[in-house]
């Protein structure tokens, strides 16, 4: 390769570093100051890219020679990069609602993370040392390199296994699946699992003192940067569509409640039967019920009766219970819904929310109780009929 080309790509690497490092905090800040604070896993997702960011700048300084090397083969490592893997899986079982089963895994991810990017820290401190002390320092540090790479590898490659085989459970991404296929993320892992294979190749080398392409090197830097912004990018938009669909919808909803005020009430003859009747006429006509705030004593201080007699009116007439009751309800305007065609490009996801349910698996326990089909099976009878 001609020498000025070669040139020309060390300096077009250098600017990606640079770039890189500098658009990773403008992400951050993005996602504060556009329409307030971010969900929790684009919010975990932001804290990874970070650590991509100070690992490129990091690589940067070292490469430009602005801060000096302590070492020839010292590029700035990968503790920096670990980290902000430990954060993208954080941040991917969030967004799965995996988080209380999983979250083991970034603690200790974290916790190797941080003691490797400490004993690199205290390394560089000493650059300005005498000699002799730097040359024993070399010896701890290629003790220590051999150490981080292996320490990597294997926390690397966890990761890609859990998260392929994350994507193959079936009753825990029930809920998520109803509005998300996770292609997006089947392909990130394929994409991260060949720069794996590339990885070990270049630890292979390593460790057995062959030469490897400087190149292939930050073919790796580009290729990991590259797959963690799409990876934000893309969960930034999935957070987003679910958003727009709740907005667009409950607007939609709400012209067909104003232009329909008219609700069916049960006609009883006795006192209770009369209260119950004016419970459920002020909760269809008022739509009361799509509040996923609602709670007994909250009704029973509207209607102005107390929250035990309130209970047992619903009870004796609704023969349910009031969770079950106000679910019953959410569920009958979610079956319109789910009904309409003019609603089909809507997720259910979306439309759970909006009738009322703090959560999409709430949702799918709810309508198979009431209904014996899952909200996506329904939806697809239905348009079929």
């Amino acid at each position: 390769m001609p020498k000025k080309l070669q040139n020309m790509m060390v300096e077009a690497f250098h600017i990606f570093l640079l770039f890189t490092a500098v658009y990773g905090f403008i992400y951050l800040l993005a996602g504060y100051l556009l329409k307030g604070k971010p969900s929790k896993p684009v919010m975990l997702f932001s804290y990874g890219i970070i650590f991509v960011s100070l690992q490129n700048f990091l690589s940067w300084l070292l490469y430009t020679g602005i801060v000096p090397r302590l070492f020839d083969e010292d590029m700035g490592g990968t503790s920096f990069y670990t980290m902000a893997v430990a954060y993208f899986y954080n941040s991917f079982i969030h967004y799965l609602k995996l988080q209380k089963r999983e979250r083991t895994y970034f603690y200790i991810f974290a916790t190797i993370a941080t003691f490797e990017i400490g004993s690199r820290v205290m390394l560089m401190t000493i650059s300005n040392s005498e000699t002799q002390f730097i040359m024993e320092a070399h010896h701890f540090y290629t003790s220590f390199y051999t150490i981080e790479m292996l320490a990597n590898s294997y926390l690397l490659l966890i990761v890609l296994i859990k998260t392929v085989l994350i994507q193959f459970k079936q009753n825990g991404l029930i809920s998520i699946r109803s509005y998300d296929s996770l292609k997006w993320l089947r392909r990130l892992s394929l994409v991260c699992g060949g720069l794996f294979l590339i990885w070990l190749f270049v630890m292979s080398n390593k460790f057995q003192n062959k030469t490897t392409s400087r190149s292939l090197c930050n073919f790796l830097r580009i290729g990991f940067t590259i797959a963690a912004y799409m990876g934000g990018y893309i969960l930034v938009l999935q957070k987003k569509r679910l958003v727009q669909d709740r907005g667009s919808l409950g607007k939609k909803m709400l012209i067909e409640n104003n232009a329909n005020k008219t609700a069916n009430s049960r006609d009883k003859s006795s006192k209770s039967e009369e209260i119950f009747r004016k419970v459920e006429t002020y909760l269809i006509s008022n739509k009361r019920y799509l509040d996923p705030a609602l709670s007994l004593p909250v009704l029973a201080e509207e209607m102005e009766v107390s929250t035990s007699h309130l209970s047992k009116i619903v009870n004796s007439s609704s023969q349910i219970g009031f969770s079950d009751y106000i679910n019953k309800l959410r569920v009958e305007q979610a079956t319109k819904i789910l009904s309409d065609e003019s609603y089909e490009l809507y997720t259910i996801a979306a439309i759970g929310m909006e009738c009322g349910f703090s959560s999409t698996s709430t949702f799918y326990t709810a309508f198979r109780k009431f209904t014996g089909k899952t909200p996506s099976d329904y939806r697809k009878q239905q348009m079929l009929s």
